[in-house]
């Protein structure tokens, strides 16, 4: 999952984003190839600068890191969104789900109540995803 702060419109954005994914491991490329999309799209005037593996912190870290304005992006798990609202912690809860599907079903119900929480404290998820651990 992925949370953002909304950047203000500008030529030359570079967004930061900061995430505990490792260096190289598929999130890390799927992240590189969303900032490159980025960049095509926005003819060069956005850039995505991707911080992984923690070196920005932890997610606590990373969700301060947004509040405050260090950074503009971050990949979170639920328990980082967590942070920001506690509503978000419902999708994990051990046993729920008995599939991604089922998982997959619940999130769709629960996205725009649970995107609303998140606006509400300055947050934009980007995407909705899935890590098998």
């Amino acid at each position: 999952m992925a949370a953002a702060a909304a950047a203000p419109p500008a030529s030359g954005i570079v967004i930061k984003m900061g995430t505990t994914a490792p260096e190289g491991s598929s999130w890390h490329q799927i992240f590189k190839e969303m900032g490159e999309e980025w960049r095509q799209a926005s003819g060069g005037g956005v850039v995505l600068r991707i911080y992984p593996g923690g070196v920005l912190g932890d997610e606590p870290d990373l969700v301060r890191k947004v509040r405050v304005g260090q950074i503009q992006a971050a990949a979170l798990t639920a328990g980082g969104l967590s942070d920001i609202d506690k509503s978000v912690a419902a999708l994990q809860i051990p046993m729920t789900f008995r599939s991604y599907d089922e998982l997959d079903y619940v999130r769709e119900k629960l996205r725009p109540s649970l995107e609303k929480r998140l606006g509400e404290k300055g947050f934009v998820v980007l995407n909705w995803g899935d890590a098998a651990g």
